[in-house]
């Protein structure tokens, strides 16, 4: 909604742009909430598991001495699976030593002590050291969130940095600048105070030697110095900008490093201290250049929690701390930028705001905003508490390069923030939380949209969860204690607590509904520790798509008149999957197979292949939104594609068994055989004899050798006529190879139901054949279902499912009945709480006669997967029970919820 139609002169008095400060000048368009069809989540037996591949983050510029400790915090991205790491720590003069693996169980979190590893290394760790952390692994994307802290208590200084993959991936947003033939990164330095210095950190990552230079420049990119430096193999160099030194307190500035090489194989770190006040601040830097310097875009950055006025009470600060937000903003490239603050705070519990005059940043310039005037400009000039100061840029995208946070009045205590990209996106994550050894982590959660929302805030640990529900009105803001939920000790929504022996974890906010739920939400969060007089941030990241394909359609085999629904499916950096048949679809060959353009509805026109492919807007996974870009999920096309073959298909045998020692003729029936179609059996010793063939008919003659033996064999058929010139081959089909003693055949289902429990429920038939049931009194029919930990019995079913199953299950008649029926049964009861699990049992069907091999057991039928699974389904947010068997499904909502 619009705050007024018309703008504020700047002539006005000072007091009426008070009186208007909250609901006026500019005509700001209503930001809505995301409402986005869902996609379904995929049960997890159901998802594509790919293999592994040797993988690795780099980062994490550490330095220690008698005073300072070091250490690596690593995060499990994946909810679904553990993954073990092996860490690496480079000396500054390239020396590696590799540290003992970790594994991280699902969305666990680990700190290795730098300080530590060193010392079992052999290396005395209160020597000046410093370098750079690899973190190895293998798996099919990076799903890491790895930082690293330096912490010197004694002067209450502190440094972090993130960590990146080698390689930066493949998007628009992640290209390179570069200048004068070399690798060029722009960063920012500040000024608070005249006693202030600070240095930048390269780290060559790769295995040859690199030259680099830094540029220092005043706020109008003026260059004030230069260093050169060269630096050898896996080595890292500290550049101290002395340059600074001369410099007045509240002077800012542009950073120009450049280098030789790989552009990716450069680490670069930077930080600001002083040690006599303890002030310290991260330097940020911006790694890539702008998709299209030449472009206007509209962004939106969020600074949130900046304290302002006397510390809350309640956090323990010395008596007298009094915070002052700041905030540096710098162009890093060649058009100017209009940026536009905005105001947000909480005031009696309802968000008020107050958009605040445009400025320009000219090209390469950079800026210290003045808070305090903007916050009495709002009329908050004693107003004690968090606001959020909102940066709407006009200019080039990701031009703008900024740091920001609060301090207090001696410089002692800095609440570095790390600006964010203000975007819609899915689950969001925050890699570590702490409540031990005088540690809280304050989280800050704002709302952007002009309508209400509501979310899920899941702390992870060790053990266990805690879901804490949000509602968050427009533009409203949260702030709270991770300390303030344990120590509360209320249950959740599923009785969960955290104990209070827990100090550390990770946390996730979400829509209400689903992980991959669409939500607008900005998160900022922070470790601080009063004693230490230390505050730290750890890497946020959002989910997202790691990659895709198009699955085998729900009719199978997909053959010439068939309709199936085909998916795509979208694997997430969480290690969920997704799936939708919306989209843009198409299909490379139209004569052989068509699908619908938003639907993913293939018809089978002809046999041969043809390649479907799908694409829409969606959450692409950014990996190195942690360490070096402000902005998360990457927002692009996500697309995938499937080779669809268009097969024959069998419909029916003349006769599906022949004997062994004879000879028998068959035809096979069905529908895309071509004019010289060809039968295929598994057993390759039978003869095959072919008669009349045409697209709907293969006439054959199969000898079997008298030595053969009893069994169950596939039997294809295959189109070598097809126009684009492949092959295709029909699904197989049962074909049975029987003594001629009598003998149970065409075993086959013959109905099925679903029942209410969440039960499959089969008939099965057969005959004899000789074609009497009665000459079959000599044979058994009967069924074994073998489970997970067989040959030991019983099975106890995984929670929360609750059932005991003698293991092998076995259950036989006379094959002189018609039939018989099969239930596969839900578990007796179920436990709580509910969590995921499945599992596999497997079932053979087989036939002995007394008469024919000395009773000896046959199969009779194709072993058969039952898969039992417990999983909460996202588009509902139930707990359900889940069976497939045979092509079967089965789905049912357990009790109680």
């Amino acid at each position: 909604m619009q705050k007024l139609s018309r703008t504020l002169s700047l002539v006005l008095l000072h007091a009426a742009m008070l009186l208007f400060a909250f609901n006026c000048s500019a005509q700001r368009p209503k930001v809505l909430a995301p409402h986005q069809p869902i996609h379904p989540q995929d049960p997890p037996s159901k998802v594509r598991h790919r293999p592994g591949t040797p993988h690795s983050m780099i980062g994490g510029f550490w330095m220690i001495d008698a005073n300072s400790k070091a250490s690596i915090y690593l995060k499990n991205g994946l909810e679904t699976s553990a993954i073990t790491v092996s860490p690496a720590l480079f000396l500054s003069n390239g020396t590696r030593y590799d540290l003992a693996a970790v594994t991280l169980e699902p969305s666990a979190t680990s700190v290795i002590s730098i300080n530590d590893a060193l010392a079992k290394q052999g290396v005395a760790p209160w020597g000046i050291l410093s370098g750079y952390v690899e973190v190895a692994y293998s798996w099919a994307w990076d799903p890491l969130c790895v930082t690293v802290t330096s912490v010197d208590a004694v002067h209450s200084v502190i440094f972090t940095s993130g960590f990146q993959p080698p390689v930066a991936s493949n998007l628009p947003i992640h290209k390179m600048k570069f200048i004068e033939g070399l690798n060029t990164v722009e960063g920012v330095w500040w000024k608070p105070d005249a006693n202030v210095t600070g240095f930048v950190a390269l780290s060559n990552t790769s295995n040859e030697p690199a030259n680099a230079k830094v540029k220092i420049s005043n706020e109008t990119n003026v260059q004030i110095g230069e260093k050169s430096v060269q630096l050898s193999p896996h080595g890292t160099k500290i550049v101290q900008l002395d340059e600074l030194e001369s410099l007045p307190a509240g002077a800012t500035g542009g950073l120009k490093v450049q280098y030789t090489g790989s552009a990716s194989t450069m680490l670069i770190n930077g930080a600001l201290e002083d040690v006599n006040s303890g002030f310290s601040a991260n330097l940020p830097f911006h790694f890539f250049a702008s998709p299209d310097p030449t472009k206007q875009a509209q962004e939106t950055y969020a600074e949130l929690g900046l304290m302002t006025g006397p510390a809350d009470p309640m956090m323990s600060f010395p008596a007298g701390t009094t915070f002052t937000p700041f905030s540096i903003l710098r162009n890093v490239e060649a058009l100017p930028v209009s940026v536009t603050p905005n105001l947000y705070w909480m005031e009696g519990g309802v968000a008020r705001s107050a958009q605040l005059p445009p400025f320009t940043l000219a090209p390469f310039s950079s800026l210290a905003l003045d808070v305090p005037p903007l916050l009495a400009r709002a009329g908050l000039s004693s107003f004690y508490g968090n606001v959020n100061l909102i940066l709407d840029a006009d200019g080039p995208p990701r031009s703008l390069l900024l740091a920001s946070g609060s301090v207090d009045a001696k410089k002692t205590y800095v609440f570095q923030v790390f600006p964010r990209g203000v975007q819609e996106s899915a689950a969001k994550s925050i890699s570590y939380w702490s409540t031990g050894n005088g540690d809280d982590t304050m989280v800050t959660i704002w709302n952007p949209a002009d309508e209400a929302q509501d979310f899920r805030f899941t702390l992870n640990f060790t053990g266990g969860h805690y879901t804490l529900p949000l509602h968050l009105e427009p533009r409203a803001t949260q702030t709270f204690n991770i300390s303030e939920i344990v120590q509360s000790q209320i249950p959740d929504a599923e009785g969960n607590t955290i104990p209070l022996g827990v100090h550390e974890g990770s946390a996730k906010i979400s829509g209400m509904q689903a992980d991959n739920e669409q939500i607008l939400v900005a998160l900022d969060a922070g470790t601080y520790n009063v004693r230490k007089a230390t505050c730290s941030y750890y890497c946020i990241d959002c989910d997202g798509v790691v990659d895709t394909y198009i699955d085998a359609g729900s009719i199978i085999p997909f053959s010439v008149g068939v309709q199936s629904q085909f998916n795509l499916h979208s694997d997430w950096h969480s290690g969920s999957s997704y799936y939708t048949n919306t989209g843009t679809w198409g299909s490379t060959h139209t004569n052989i197979a068509t699908v619908g353009s938003s639907n993913g509805m293939g018809t089978g026109m002809s046999p041969g292949s043809s390649i479907f492919s799908d694409y829409f807007s969606g959450d692409i996974y950014n990996s190195n939104y942690c360490g070096i870009d402000p902005y998360c999920p990457y927002l692009g096309s996500v697309s995938g594609e499937g080779t669809q073959t268009v097969v024959p298909v069998i419909t029916s045998l003349s006769q599906n068994w022949a004997t062994i020692g004879a000879n028998t003729p068959i035809t096979i029936n069905g529908t895309g055989f071509g004019t010289a179609g060809t039968v295929t059996l598994s057993d390759s010793t039978i003869g095959i004899t072919y008669g009349t063939r045409n697209d709907t008919s293969i006439a054959v003659t199969f000898a079997v050798p008298s030595t053969d033996s009893a069994g169950i064999l596939s039997l294809t058929a295959t189109n070598n006529t097809a126009a684009d010139g492949t092959h295709p081959t029909s699904n197989p089909v049962n074909f049975q190879v029987i003594p001629a003693t009598p003998t149970p055949v065409n075993f086959k289902i013959y109905s099925e139901a679903n029942l209410n429990t969440g039960a499959l429920f089969f008939t099965y038939t057969w005959s004899s054949s000789t074609g009497k049931q009665s000459d079959l009194s000599a044979c058994t029919l009967g069924e074994s279902v073998y489970y997970p930990n067989y040959p030991s019995t019983p099975y106890n079913w995984p929670a929360p499912m609750v059932a005991s199953t003698v293991d092998p299950t076995v259950l036989s008649g006379s094959a002189t009945n018609t039939g018989s029926t099969d239930t596969n049964y839900p578990p007796d009861s179920y436990s709580t709480p509910y969590s995921t699990v499945y599992f596999n049992a497997t079932q053979r069907f087989w036939w002995q006669c007394s008469n024919y091999n000395g009773g000896a057991i046959q199969t009779l039928y194709p072993t058969q997967t039952i898969l039992r699974e417990v999983f909460k389904d996202s588009t509902d947010g139930f707990w359900k029970y889940y069976i497939s068997k045979s092509g079967y499904t089965n789905i049912v909502k357990l009790p109680n919820q």
